[in-house]
């Protein structure tokens, strides 16, 4: 395979040469960078500013309870069906309260570590259901409807968890209990809305709203309940129109004159359009709630509006954060419709906004981190960076290979085997460099399409390599695992960072920065094909916020590229959720193969990961790519390139 190195045609920083160059970090929420300097961190939450949380939890029955075939909606038999004994719901045991105290011992261990007053954090944990179920529920209850106290909020959560439990143990699953039921956020929604307000209102009249912080956590498993189709069914089964056009229009029930004493004598409830058109939607709407008001759009709006609040009173800021509850428990017909499951449309909806963040909640574990720290000066620096070629290497035998699909296995290996060189993933589940290895893990649940932790890997691949599919990256190595798992014999699990399987003087990671396989020693390798650049430190400067920021030096020598064949079309997978503290931006979608281009493209990687030097538990990954052509015609022969171009893909916090 001819190969064609990129030398002095690839500049750095600046035209004409290597220069200095000002590093600084993106914001999180940021997905485009401009100008000569990256933003800076933004500054760390504070005690000393006034935080408010708001957990607002789903309370209703599907937490507790599937629906039985002949239900309305899962809260109340159907009246022309008998009873079922259900199936455990989305959450039976509650796990949702166990990570909202967990969130609440991580606020306050925070504020006692640093010295501070953990009354300065106040807390709402706000349950939402429907109907006659809809919160609060009694007039002694309508006090924990407040910003409480972190102590006062967690023993609230408590008797959430607990009254749960007692729904959970009752014979009796019908909406009598009157304390779990339908799924109906937007009222509630509507209130919660309002409590942020009134609390920047009073916070401003305090003067303490400038750097307040909000954040809204909506826990729920995304289902709406009632709707029209609800409704329908109910008034279906009394024998009642839902509309008087076309051939109702001679029914009883749609006859607003029809004089009940002279034809039919004594009628219960009224005449029947009292009952059909009165009597009848108000009793739904007190038992289930209204259809006409939870809607999506509806959801969407009040979200919306609540971001625009500190915009509002020009002072404070609010985070989103939506948690979709164990999406896998979540019946078959509730998930695919945007009008049925709220995740499936709110995040078209809303994607315009920064302050909005989706995540999945499907263990006990925190799926990120409340952030309440004091102001601290940091600095940052370069721990890895990372040029990588998706579509070379070289291989055991010293060879400088293609890999057109950029799965692992070199085009000549694939055809050997009867892969296809053209597509990464041959079987549609896993890579083929994976599946050579190890096979195909598909025995558990698993989807081909999420990736949770955003490191290039299905969830198929990472039950069959055994990896955290919660971690970018399993060993804590500083190379994500993709990268790992695409490079035959370096270990996803396990730091092998001073090894040298070679036996040589280069270690594994060495030969992995160059483009080699780790089981071939560096010195048999012709220069040419490595990859070979130097990342030097040149000095540091303070940013306009007081966080040091380095400057670096990065001069690229050589960049192998080889003759690719065109490659077929490969669906991106869906990053869906954020695991632990780590915060992942959409450009995640940019680690793993590098999907289709035309014969003779080599998709270049370029991966940085920036780490706190006073927490090196605090860092950035970064992440630029580029195509470059063999023959280099009719492409950019300079192939610019600087740390501006680099997108934020993922962040981890210290807690």
């Amino acid at each position: 395979m001819q190969a064609t190195k990129c030398s002095i045609l690839i500049l750095v920083f600046l035209l004409l040469g290597c220069s200095n160059y000002q590093l600084e970090l993106p914001q999180k929420d940021s997905s485009t960078v401009s100008g000569k300097s990256l933003s800076t961190l933004p500054a760390p939450v504070t005690l000393k500013e006034s935080v408010r949380v708001v957990m607002f939890v789903d309370q209703s029955h599907s937490m507790a309870f599937k629906k039985c075939a002949t239900d309305l909606d899962g809260a109340e038999p159907d009246p022309t069906g008998p009873e079922c004994d259900p199936e455990p719901g989305v959450d039976p045991d509650a796990v949702r309260y166990d990570v909202v105290q967990r969130w609440l011992d991580t606020i306050e261990r925070r504020a006692r570590v640093d010295g501070d007053d953990p009354d300065k954090v106040k807390v709402a944990v706000l349950p939402f259901s429907g109907g006659l179920t809809s919160r609060p529920t009694r007039f002694d209850e309508r006090s924990r409807f407040e910003f409480l106290q972190v102590p006062v909020a967690r023993a609230w959560a408590r008797q959430l968890k607990e009254e749960q439990r007692i729904q959970m143990e009752d014979p009796f699953k019908g909406i009598q209990q009157q304390r779990m039921g339908t799924t109906e956020p937007q009222p509630q929604m509507e209130s919660a809305k309002s409590l942020i307000e009134r609390e920047i209102q009073d916070l401003r009249s305090k003067e303490l709203l400038e750097g307040a912080k909000f954040e809204f956590i909506f826990i729920t498993d995304g289902v709406m309940k009632p709707l029209k189709l609800l409704y329908e069914k109910f008034m279906q089964a009394a024998n009642c129109p839902t509309n008087c056009t076309g051939a109702n229009r001679s029914l009883l029930a749609c006859n607003s004159s029809f004089d009940i004493s002279n034809d039919l004598g004594s009628w219960p409830f009224g005449s029947p359009f009292e009952y059909c058109n009165v009597t009848l939607p108000q009793s739904f709407r007190l038992t289930f709630g209204d259809p006409d008001v939870n809607t999506v759009e509806a959801v969407a709006n009040t979200i919306r509006s609540m971001v625009e609040l500190p915009a509002r009173y020009q002072q404070g800021k609010i985070k989103v954060r939506l948690v979709h509850l164990f999406p896998d428990r979540v019946p078959a017909e509730d998930q695919a419709s945007p009008d049925i499951n709220l995740f499936n449309s709110l995040e078209g909806q809303l994607e315009d906004l920064a302050e909005v963040s989706k995540y999945t909640l499907v263990s006990d574990e925190i799926p990120f981190s409340i952030q309440m720290r004091r102001e601290t000066q940091l600095s940052y620096q370069i721990d890895t960076f990372l040029i990588y070629n998706a579509n070379s290497f070289v291989n055991e035998m010293g060879e400088l290979v293609a890999d057109s699909d950029g799965d692992g296995l070199s085009d000549k290996k694939e055809e050997e085997l009867g892969f296809n060189p053209r597509v990464a993933r041959t079987d549609g589940i896993c890579l083929d460099g994976i599946a050579v290895q190890f096979g195909c893990d598909t025995g558990r649940s698993c989807s081909a399409f999420l990736d949770l932790d955003g490191d290039g890997l299905n969830e198929c691949e990472e039950n069959t390599l055994n990896s955290n599919p919660l971690n970018a990256d399993t060993d804590g190595d500083g190379l994500l695992d993709f990268f790992e798992a695409v490079r035959n014999g370096l270990n996803i699990n396990k730091d092998e960072s001073a090894n040298s399987k070679a036996g040589d003087d280069s270690n594994d990671h060495q030969k992995f920065y160059k483009g080699v396989h780790p089981q071939r020693p560096m010195s048999t390798v012709a220069g040419k094909s490595m990859t070979d650049y130097l990342v030097s430190k040149k000095g540091s400067i303070l940013s306009p916020k007081g966080n040091t920021l380095a400057q670096y030096e990065v001069r690229i020598r050589n960049i192998p590229v080889v003759n690719t064949l065109a490659t077929g079309t490969s669906e991106a997978l869906g990053v869906l959720s954020r695991a632990g503290a780590q915060e992942r931006h959409p450009a995640a979608t940019q680690i793993g193969p590098p999907g289709s281009h035309a014969e003779g493209i080599n998709t270049i990687y370029f991966v940085s990961r920036v780490v706190s030097v006073e927490n090196p538990d605090n860092f950035y990954w970064l992440i630029y790519k580029t195509d470059v052509s063999v023959d280099r015609s009719g492409v950019d022969n300079s192939l610019n390139f600087d740390l501006n171009k680099m997108n934020q893909i993922m962040h981890l916090e210290f807690e």
